[in-house]
């Protein structure tokens, strides 16, 4: 029993160090947004859309931390928020293809964020299937 418990606890800590990642990649991105594109017209809004999102994460993220301090033992919570990720995911990829059909300049660049969320994404399923 202590062996299993052992292993939820690895599995949760790679599921926060997996969501927390994200975070700073995106503030990777945003540096990058601000050498390349500086000066041009939609930077402003990138900024602000980037600035948006990683709040969003960092709220998630805290949010996760205090569930999972609190009900370490229930795995049922653990799937609802792993099913709430991936529909996040899901909801995150579908803004940024609208996004990109307004904004065709920073278009080429965005591959790199599709391939996080779509990291994100299957990590999530993986530690779904896991359990």
């Amino acid at each position: 029993k202590t062996v299993l418990y052992l292993f939820q606890v690895f599995i949760y800590t790679l599921f926060i160090f997996n969501n927390c990642s994200i975070i700073y990649f995106i503030l990777l991105l945003l540096l990058l947004y601000l050498f390349l594109f500086y000066g041009t017209f939609f930077l402003p809004f990138t900024i602000i859309i980037y600035i948006f999102l990683l709040y969003i994460f960092i709220i998630i993220n805290m949010l996760l931390l205090l569930v999972f301090s609190i009900l370490l033992h229930f795995i049922v919570i653990f799937v609802i928020i792993i099913l709430l990720q991936l529909l996040f995911s899901i909801i995150i990829i579908i803004a940024f293809t609208i996004f990109l059909s307004f904004v065709p300049t920073v278009y080429y660049s965005f591959p790199f964020f599709y391939t996080e969320i779509l990291y994100l994404f299957f990590i999530n399923l993986l530690f779904l299937l896991l359990l």
